[in-house]
């Protein structure tokens, strides 16, 4: 549909436009910050409904940003649009704003649209007073891929429940992208530093965010009805599982609903030393804990024909502290594993004729995380991910004499011009015996902490922070 866009009224507050197919008819309105402008105009052309489109600066002061959304409704109503239907869009920051607007005023709008932003943490969907649609990029540095997983696991789970919630809530991931790609490419200084290269050109990347757009606009003022929307929108979601899935899953396997890690259970095997069936023998559980709760890890046996040796180790993840939503362009996966396991001697000690296979340590269990993760991302990631970066050096490990000074050290993780280097520090104990019998429980000794690189960190690395021009490792470090 041709359309075109001309100026109404402008003021140092507000910006207004109508469009001109729009004149005498009802349509909806869609509000964009002044910013997104180019993507408003865009999807106002190419949308197959008849849409008005009015621009804002997006105020902090919530009840000032209401009163020009409210005023400016009205003055368009004048003109012959309904209230019936309007939508706000926020790129970024600017979401957040929409949102808290959008909580403020649920029966004056039909929905809000988030670029490159999020709903806000603790937020359900299913509890949001209207529809909303997420559209992000797999290269915004900015809003990361991996806090978009966070997002979309919590709409998973509503989804389980109520498959409608794919519908309601549709999240998209565009590949090639950035933050960038929403705004024209106009971004302010310090979130241009933060933003990765995006692969589409901005009108490619503006084509398909306007798809997205108006798929959801009509599919919420016309309803379910539409038996296509539903398909499209269902297959949007099941895209978006595919890709979010290998960060989900190695975000379980580190820790699980029941606070427990299976990667955990894993390290603990191979720390072991056991090789081929003698690992049947061992039985581990882990259990996440609170920071220097003071508890050491545990081992009984049990021995009904067959001897099984049961381990419980303990672990703590440690993560950045961030005072709002504000942080999505930091990493939020945990920045390390403190990890309380027991030694190759001490659980060998409680076998019978069983060979080692070799002696782990710290290192190679980091190394180990690093390679899981590659092993997880799909091969589009890999390639951008070995693109830039130059490799990771795993260094020996540094022995702590005593708990307390362990404790007080972090796992080294350094960044020179794309090359990592980490080192983990280590406190063991040697193993107690009493006669010629190591005891069960923590009487026997042979502790063996660890500071370990999270696997899910790893992902942000390769997902994230490898793909920027200039990666700072201490970009973090004042709110950890």
């Amino acid at each position: 549909m041709s359309t075109c866009v001309e100026p109404t009224r402008s003021t140092s507050a507000l910006h207004r436009y109508r469009s001109c197919a729009s004149q005498g008819t009802v349509g909806p309105l869609e509000i964009f910050s002044n910013n997104d402008k180019p993507s408003g105009q865009y999807i106002q052309k190419r949308s197959q409904l008849k849409l008005w489109l009015a621009l804002v600066n997006f105020d902090r002061n919530l009840a000032r940003l209401e009163k020009n959304i409210i005023s400016l409704a009205a003055d368009l109503e004048q003109l012959g649009m309904t209230r019936a239907n309007i939508f706000i869009a926020g790129h970024g920051e600017a979401g957040i704003s929409v949102q808290r607007l959008a909580n403020r005023n649920p029966q004056q709008l039909s929905g809000i649209i988030l670029l490159g932003s999020l709903l806000q943490n603790g937020t359900q969907f299913e509890y949001f007073g209207m529809n909303v649609l997420t559209v992000a990029g797999d290269l915004d540095g900015v809003t990361r891929v991996t806090q978009i997983a966070q997002t979309f696991k919590v709409l998973s789970q509503e989804v389980e429940k109520n498959r409608a919630m794919q519908y309601k809530a549709p999240m998209v991931i565009v590949k090639g992208i950035n933050h960038g790609s929403f705004s024209n490419d106009i971004l302010q200084e310090d979130m241009k530093r933060y933003d990765l290269t995006a692969e589409l050109p901005i009108r490619k990347s503006q084509r398909l965010i306007a798809r997205y757009i108006s798929l959801f606009l009509s599919y919420t003022i016309r309803g379910s009805r539409n038996k296509k929307q539903r398909e499209r929108m269902s297959k949007w979601f099941r895209k978006t599982t595919t890709f979010l899935q290998p960060i989900l899953e190695m975000e379980k396997m580190e820790l699980n609903r029941f606070y427990q890690s299976q990667w955990l259970n894993n390290a603990q095997i191979w720390l072991s030393g056991l090789g081929g069936n003698d690992t049947q023998f061992l039985r581990v559980k882990s259990y996440s804990v609170e920071e220097n709760v003071g508890i050491s890890p545990d081992l009984y046996i049990r021995d009904n024909n067959v001897r099984i040796v049961y381990v419980t180790l303990f672990f703590y993840l440690k993560r950045c502290e961030y005072q709002s939503d504000t942080y999505s362009h930091l990493a939020h996966s945990p920045t390390e594993i403190r990890a309380f396991m027991l030694s190759q001697k001490r659980i060998q000690s409680h076998f019978y004729n069983v060979t080692s296979v070799r002696d782990f340590t710290c290192r190679d269990l980091n190394y180990a995380a690093f390679v899981t993760a590659l092993s997880k991302v799909p091969p589009e990631v890999l390639k951008r991910y070995y693109g830039k970066h130059k490799g990771a050096i795993f260094h020996e490990d540094i022995h702590i004499n005593n708990e307390n000074e362990w404790w007080q050290r972090k796992l080294l993780v350094n960044t020179t011009e794309h090359e990592q280097h980490v080192t983990a520090y280590l406190y063991e104990t040697e193993v107690e015996s009493a006669g010629n019998e190591v005891e069960e429980g923590g009487e026997g000794g042979g502790f063996f902490y660890c500071t370990l690189l999270p696997p899910s960190r790893v992902m942000e690395w390769i997902y994230v922070d490898a793909l920027r021009n200039s990666y700072n490792s201490e970009i973090n470090q004042r709110f950890c």
